[in-house]
């Protein structure tokens, strides 16, 4: 499991996707209200961590869920969720 904690936009990111399928930058600076950099700073950081997969490319990327034990640097997202005390949509 990663040591560090998720910070609030993160979470709100990750429970997007679990409602959702799926989030690209646009949905995220909509629900945020972050601008564009730091909307994709948001999305790399939770990729990089092993939460979001990364799909498409240019304008048409998009993150999901990871799957657990895709090699993950954690035992799954819902488990990230839980550790940050996001309840459950």
């Amino acid at each position: 499991l990663t040591s560090e904690a998720l910070d609030a936009d993160e979470v709100k990111v990750l429970i997007y996707a679990r409602a959702n399928g799926a989030v690209d930058n646009s949905a995220c600076r909509d629900f945020s209200g972050l601008d564009t950099l730091t909307a994709s700073r948001v999305l790399r950081r939770l990729r990089d961590r092993g939460l979001l997969d990364k799909e498409g490319s240019g304008n048409g990327t998009y993150y999901v869920l990871a799957h657990p034990g895709a090699g993950a640097k954690v035992a799954s997202p819902q488990l990230a969720l839980d550790m940050a005390g996001a309840e459950s949509p």
